[in-house]
């Protein structure tokens, strides 16, 4: 009986509805060499981007960030903006995500000047096949909106405020992915140069 208790507390179903975890390091995220998770979503003009069909014509670039309000996701993603003509012409797509409401992508397209697709990943259920769910827990989520005027859960169009790692995937045509950036440190984030590099290594 404690053995079948034992499998159940291991079983995804369990770990599942116990929701995200409260600890980002307990997470891996999805790794090089597995297959991206594929997904449609809105993008900030409230149009549908669907992963695949971008994948049918390069690779793609793909950064999970935390929000609009959030300072080092605006300067990652207007890095990527100002090289996004070299990235582009090495064939591949750039696309951002955050658990964000089109309005909220669209105060993050105006503080980053960014060009390319912000997504919305509704209902976190993209962040959560890519292993990157969190929950932040009512003390950092009570500061964020007091400091940084997060707007948690109105932001993310539900009754919840969990976040994604901050993390940066290159993902080959094939689905594959060639290259990641993964940090629980929500400070260190991926380089541009270190894509190009990525990108300029495919075939």
């Amino acid at each position: 009986m404690k053995h079948l208790i034992f499998l159940i507390l291991l079983s995804p179903l369990f770990l599942l509805a116990q929701g995200p975890t409260l600890d980002p390091n307990d997470l891996s995220g999805i790794a090089v060499g597995e297959k991206a998770p594929l997904f449609e979503a809105i993008n900030q003009q409230n149009n549908t981007v669907i992963l695949a069909d971008l994948l049918q014509s390069g690779p793609v670039v793909l950064i999970f960030y935390r929000g609009q309000w959030c300072p080092y996701c605006s300067r990652h993603l207007s890095a990527f903006q100002e090289e996004l003509e070299a990235i582009q012409a090495l064939g591949a797509h750039v696309i951002a995500i955050s658990p964000e409401t089109p309005d909220y992508l669209m105060e993050m397209a105006e503080k980053s000047g960014a060009r390319f697709e912000l997504l919305w990943d509704k209902s976190y259920t993209i962040s959560k096949d890519y292993g990157l769910l969190f929950d932040p827990g009512e003390e950092l989520v009570s500061r964020y909106n007091t400091r940084l005027n997060a707007d948690f859960p109105v932001s993310h169009g539900g009754s919840d405020a969990y976040l994604p790692i901050p993390a940066t995937y290159v993902i080959g045509q094939d689905g594959q992915v060639l290259w990641r950036q993964f940090d629980p440190n929500y400070k260190n984030r991926s380089t541009v140069e270190e894509v190009i590099e990525v990108l300029n290594a495919i075939d």
